[in-house]
């Protein structure tokens, strides 16, 4: 079969380490299901634009949720898999950006620029950074505890010493 170059666009490259993701336990089943939707459905420059509920329907059948649909996507973002931008509300459509993905100039997408800077919640958080964050709090918070406490002392030690106009 001779494959002209316009029906070259309607071949998805696929990369393989999404099957080891799925049989090592990294991604779910419904994420694997889903991710091979969102591949095979985007254009040449690894970009695509569905709604929750488009998601829904094509790849779960509207077995589920939007807010479950909302869920793997999300899970799929933070296992760098996937990007789309934060925004506030469910409904439109999301533009999806898919990672490794062989454009026509033989050059592959990249998003880890996306997850490079750090942004609040672009990125998950890691645990040392809570507890770097946590740590830091709970200091802030007992210099102010203690020095609240100093002041009050110093009242309370004020108010015990009476004037002659004191009746206590």
């Amino acid at each position: 079969m001779n494959i002209g170059e316009n029906e070259i666009e309607s071949w998805v490259n696929f990369p393989r380490y999404i099957i080891n993701y799925l049989s090592t336990g990294k991604i779910s089943r419904k994420e694997f299901f889903l991710y091979t939707w969102l591949r095979v459905t985007c254009d040449m420059y690894g970009k695509t634009y569905k709604t929750l509920g488009e998601m829904n329907f094509h790849v779960f059948n509207n077995s589920i949720t939007d807010g479950a649909v909302y869920k793997y996507l999300l899970s799929l973002k933070n296992k760098r898999l996937l990007y789309y931008m934060v925004r506030r509300g469910s409904r439109g459509a999301y533009e999806i950006e898919l990672d490794y993905f062989l454009k026509k100039n033989k050059e592959y997408t990249d998003i880890g620029r996306y997850y490079s800077q750090r942004s609040g919640r672009d990125e998950p958080i890691s645990i040392e950074d809570v507890s770097a964050g946590k740590d830091s709090e709970i200091q802030r918070l007992l210099d102010i505890r203690n020095r609240v406490v100093k002041e009050k002392s110093m009242d309370y030690q004020l108010s015990n010493f009476g004037g002659t106009n004191n009746d206590k």
